[in-house]
Parts: structure tokens; sequence; C-alpha cells
């Protein structure tokens, strides 16, 4: 059926929708701002978590704040050889003994509080929940170096102007003391480093190239399927209880994430939690690029290119998300005729199959910046992708 497009979205020339229940609507009014991050919940690995070098800091951390609270506590008082009364060991300054206790005691507190985060971050669902933790850590960790470095100056000093005769204990304590709170300095500044926003790898521009460029010569369409099927399962098998993962192609990427919607997952002995695949101008027929000069790189027979077609494959697959995932099939005005002609007719083999989907023709676009206009908070297709992740 066809559907109206607010008249306060420009761009979109038709939009129909199949599918029947709740989700059919596609209305494009939305509010910006920043959203939830998707709850996380994969099984905790121990032996992963440990070798965080967010964690390990943080351990050592934890260790020379015990040393140095411990060290003043159980040595940090002695009495004179002339009185019974006890007194601090830096030349009887009490603020020396109380300074240094408080900053150990409670950098050790902070440590246990912020380890037990560290565990249980990667459950927390709210972004805004994450981020404030992250601050927290950080914000922290840079107060107590600062903290940790008056602490060994004002040690340093005392200890400098106390009498080797008024120390008949405990000498060695407060030595032990001065040195772990100097290593505490970059100890905390190290941790400051390493907060939870830092543990993951990040890729340079460089070596995502080099791995695309990798796949693409070296490669082929089932192993490029494979991969990106094996990401998918990793997703799920990481973050057990998402709520929703969402596929989002471009041209020949638009034809990956639809081979992904029609995996037989059963035999993966997991089905991902796929809620929606948005799919731009993409190709679902794979048969007319075996006669062109880019199957030089690919060298698929008639066979491949049947087997790796979605519009072959939906007619022998039933997927287990026909009716729990939606999809959205864009392509631009100016487009070429065969990504038209391919885009409506997956739209109408998809709808014969029960899946729930839409048909979005984006005027004034063609098969570049129908992608890159996604930047625009206003675009059409980027409010269509955000509603429909939103709802």
């Amino acid at each position: 059926m066809e559907l109206p497009v607010s008249p306060s979205v420009p761009g979109a020339s038709s939009l129909r929708s199949t599918g029947g229940g709740e989700g059919d609507d596609v209305n494009v009014k939305m509010d910006s701002g920043a959203y939830g991050a998707a709850k996380a919940g994969g099984s905790f690995d121990l032996e992963r978590f440990l070798k965080q070098p967010q964690v390990i800091v943080r351990a050592v951390c934890m260790l020379f704040a015990v040393i140095v609270f411990s060290c003043i506590i159980g040595e940090g008082y002695v009495n004179r050889p002339e009185s019974t009364e006890l007194h601090c060991i830096f030349n009887g300054n009490e603020d020396a003994c109380r300074y240094g206790t408080a900053i150990g005691v409670l950098a050790f507190l902070a440590s246990v509080f912020f380890f037990v985060v560290d565990v249980y971050f990667p459950q927390i669902s709210n972004a805004t929940d994450r981020k404030y933790l992250v601050i927290a850590d950080m914000v922290f960790s840079a107060f107590w170096t600062f903290l940790w470095f008056v602490g060994f100056c004002f040690l340093t000093n005392q200890w400098a102007a106390t009498s080797p005769k008024a120390v008949l204990v405990g000498a060695d304590s407060a030595r032990a003391a001065i040195s772990f709170s100097f290593f505490s300095i970059f100890s905390w500044d190290l941790e400051k480093q390493y907060s939870p926003s830092r543990w993951s790898h990040r890729l340079n521009a460089e070596e995502v190239i080099k791995a695309h460029v990798q796949v693409g010569t070296e490669g082929n369409i089932d192993l490029m399927l494979s991969q990106v099927r094996k990401s998918i399962l990793f997703i799920q098998k990481q973050y057990t209880f998402n709520r929703g993962i969402y596929l989002c192609g471009h041209s020949a990427g638009a034809h990956l994430a639809s081979m992904v919607l029609l995996t037989d997952w059963v035999e993966h002995e997991v089905i991902p939690n796929i809620k929606g695949s948005f799919l731009v101008s993409g190709i679902y027929d794979l048969e007319p690029i075996v006669y062109t000069y880019i199957n030089d790189i690919l060298q698929m027979t008639m066979e491949d290119a049947q087997r790796n077609s979605p519009m072959f494959c939906q007619k022998e697959v039933q997927s287990q998300m026909t009716s729990t995932c939606e999809l959205i099939i864009a392509v631009g005005q100016h487009d070429s005729p065969e990504f038209l002609q391919q885009s409506l007719d997956y739209f109408q083999a998809l709808r014969l199959h029960g899946w729930r989907v839409s048909f979005l023709e984006i005027s004034n676009v063609d098969h570049f910046d129908i992608i890159e206009k996604m930047i625009q908070n206003e675009y059409i297709l980027t409010q269509v992708i955000l509603k429909t992740i939103l709802q």
C-alpha cells in the first residue's frame, strides 16, 4: 500500500510498506539527542578481564595504597625515649600521619569501587551512565595523582626534619610509606590513561583499508559472506541480551546484508537478534555482473552468482527473521535503471515471502549521494532509519 510522506520531510517520492501489525507506519517525526546504549550482556570471561591493562594498573594502585596506610598505621606512631606518649614518626607532625593514612585508605576504597565498576561496566545499558562513570574514573584518578604528589612531598619534607635520635623503631616503614607514595603518583596517572573507554583496540585508517583491500583482492563472495556472518555471530555471542542488531549496507554492502538475513542460523546454533536492515541502492541479482569487468576480480561463475543472489536464495530459504525483522529498501531517483529495477523486484519478492518490508525511492539523489547525505539530520533516509531503530 502507498503511505503518505510528511511534507516536512523533503526528498521522498514514495514509501510503501507491507507486513501487517505494528511497525508498518513510518512516521518520520522524531526527537534529537543522545540515546541509551544497547544493553550488553556477554558471559564474564575472568581471564580476559584480568588481562585488561586498566585492571592490572588498578590492582597495583590498590596494593600501593595498602602498603602506605599499613606502614603508617602499623609503625607510624612511636614514643620518644623519655616519654610513653605516642606521636607521629614524621617529625611528630600528626597531620603528616593523618594525611598519609587518609589518602591511602580512600585510594584503596576507591580502587575497590572502580574495580567493581570494571566488572559490571559491560552490563550497563545506559550511555549516560557509562559516560559519567568513565568521567568519574578519569577525574578521580587525576585528582588522586595530585594528592599522592602532595603526600610524597609532605612526608619527605617531614621525614627530612625528623631527628634520628627520636626514631627507635619504624624507620623502614616510614621510608616505605614515602617510597610507595612516590610510586603511586605514576600508577594513578596510568590509571587515568586506562579508563574503560580505552579498553578496545582502535584500528587506524591504514589498518582498515588494508583489511578491506585484502578481502576484495584475495577473497571471493563466499569468503566475504562467511566473514560477515562470523562478525554477526560474534556480536550476538558477546552481547547476548542486546536489544537488537541493525544492519545497513550500500550497493554491494546491501547485497551482503541481504544474504546475512537469509542465512540458516540454525546451523550455527545461534540466531542473532537482528531487528532491522536498511538496504540502500543494493545489488540483489548477481547474474548481470558475471558478464562485466567487475567479475575480472570476483571470478564468479553463473552458479556462484545464483547461489549468492538474494533474489534466488529467497525462494529456497525460509528465514527465522521473516516476522521479527523490519526491512527498508531504499534507492535513489537518479540511480541507474538496473539498481532501480533490482530494488523494486527484491522489494516485491520479500513482500511475497511475508517479510515486513518498505520501499523508499528518494528524489533528487543518485547512487552515491543517497548514502553520503546520511550525515544530515533532516535527510529522509537518516530520519527513517533512526525512527525504525528507536520505535
